[in-house]
Order: structure tokens, then sequence, then C-alpha cells
């Protein structure tokens, strides 16, 4: 294992097959799950069995993780990011960022594609519900268009709820993997032109140090919102159980007024928190990209060959 670790990322003589060689008695043939699983599997992510049932009966050991497809490999990708960049750069061989971001699409076309769609399907199947919620209350309020209208929208709610779950996860898993790719393949060509290290570092304390005041403003907002909320729900059950005394007083009007209040309060503070969430995700998922630019970058900065 030793000598595994020691060998160069990209070398592909001999040394690394004789490596392969000796450890083949620990790896065994654990073949990768995910590119020999069937689409039922693919789909509701059972193929994932083995190893879960692995990891309960014991903590997992190198030679239990199944090996990564061949797609997933730096050996497959790296090759076709270098091609790429080495056809756009042209004679001069200068490396812009539109150069690099073509090279970076072409690498992970096909996951790009497969996210959007998973991404607009659901988005259209989130709508399904709110779509359709007017007609539901028409039928529980005795409002029938057709026979058999319950069984129906039931099917068409608990549908569309399984599509939007199911988008949702393989919408993730797609962009991890397109991420992990592109980012095996950018590590890969920094290994080759010399790592930049402090300005890689610096990128990294940067992410690093905007995402301590989000998460504080998050962890802010949310109890604001919680607080909130429990202000109104005590207001508004304070309302109700003496209803016959503020119809009797002439005091709905008022305290009507207050619970507006109370709820217009929380709806700022739950207005807050999305917008807190969306830019630490941002910040989250646009990391591994800014940290490779950053280093792309300093290497066409201080005149380091891109070939």
């Amino acid at each position: 294992m030793d000598a595994l670790l020691e060998e160069p990322l990209l070398n592909g003589n001999d040394g690394e097959n004789n490596v392969r060689d000796s450890n083949k008695s620990n790896l065994g043939e654990n073949l990768a799950l995910f590119s020999s699983a069937s689409i039922s599997s693919i789909l509701t992510f059972s193929w994932m069995n083995p190893l879960i049932a692995t990891g309960y009966k014991k903590a997992l050991d190198l030679e239990d993780v199944p090996q990564l497809a061949s797609v997933d490999t730096v050996k497959w990708s790296f090759p076709i990011l270098r091609n790429k960049i080495e056809s756009d750069s042209g004679s001069n061989g200068q490396v812009t960022a539109f150069t690099l971001v073509k090279a970076l699409v072409c690498t992970t076309w096909k996951e790009i594609l497969s996210t959007g769609l998973l991404s607009l399907t659901y988005s259209v199947a989130s709508y399904i519900g709110p779509y359709l919620i007017d007609t539901f209350v028409q039928y529980l309020n005795g409002h029938r268009e057709f026979k058999n209208e319950g069984y129906l929208l039931v099917y068409i709610f608990f549908l569309a709820k399984l599509v939007e779950c199911m988008a949702q996860r393989h919408w993730y898993f797609r962009l991890q993997q397109a991420g992990a790719r592109a980012k095996a393949a950018l590590v890969a060509m920094i290994y080759n032109i010399g790592l930049t290290s402090v300005a890689a570092f610096a990128a990294t304390v940067i992410v690093m140090l905007a995402n301590f005041p989000l998460g504080s403003l998050q962890e802010k907002f949310q109890d604001k919102l919680m607080k909130s909320k429990d202000r109104r729900m005590k207001a508004t059950s304070e309302v109700l159980r003496n209803m016959r005394i503020l119809k009797l007083q002439g005091w709905e009007m008022k305290f009507l007024s207050r619970i507006i209040e109370l709820r217009n309060i929380e709806a700022g503070w739950l207005r807050k928190y999305p917008y807190t969430w969306a830019m630490t995700m941002f910040f989250f998922w646009g990391a591994p990209t800014f940290v490779s630019v950053v280093t792309f970058g300093a290497c066409m900065l201080m005149g380091i060959s891109l070939e």
C-alpha cells in the first residue's frame, strides 16, 4: 500500500502495473458498483446496498470500497481536458478563462446535461402539488368533477412527490459526480504543471472565512424565526381560546392586527433565512471552482506554461 501511495499521480508505466499486481490480493476484484448496476438499481440507489451492508457489519477498509468506473477516473477525464485545452489554445499556447471553462464543459457535458434535465424535472414536479391544491380543496368541499376523482388526485400527488424526490436525489448525485470528475482533471493538470500552492491555499482560506459570517447569520435568523413563530402561535392560541370575550367586547380587529403584525415579523425573518442559506450553498458548491480558477489564474500571471 505504501508503494501505491508513493506512485506518481499519472504514471502509466510498468511500475504502476507492478504495484497493482502486488496489491491485487488485498483489493481483489471489487468492481465498480455503479457502472454495472441496472436501471432500477440506479433509480433507487440500491447499488449501494452491498457497501452499506459491509459497513454495518464492520468498519470499512480500503479493499471494501468499490473501484471507480472508468469514466470517473482521472485517466479518462484528464486526457479529454488536456487535449481540448491544447486544441483551443492555438499555436501560442495561451490559455484563457473561456478556454478553461470550455474544456471543463467538454469534459463533463453529459453530467451537465443530465443535471439540467433533472433540475427541470424537479421544478415541474414540485409545482404539481400547488397547482392542484385548489382542485383538492374543492373535492373536500363536496365538488366532484367525475367519479373516482379523489383516488386520481391522491395518485397524482403521490406520483409527483415521488418524481420530485427522486429527481432531487439524482440531481445532487449527478452534480457531485460532475464536480468530482472536473476536480480530478484539474488536479491532475495542476500536478503536471507545478502546483501554485500559495494561491490555492489563500483561496481556500478566503472561502472558509466567508462561510463563518454566513453561518452565524443563518443561525441567528433561524433563532429569530423560531422565536417569532412561537410568539405568533401563542397569540393565535390565546385569541382562539378567548374568542367569545373578543366578540363580546368588539376586539376582533385589534387582535387581528396584532396577529398580522406578528406574522409580518415572522415573514421578514423567513425571507432572510433562505437568502443566507442560498449564499452558503453558493459558497459551498462554488468553492472547488473558485480555488481551481484562482490556481490557474496564478499560473497564467506567473507565466507558468499550461502545456
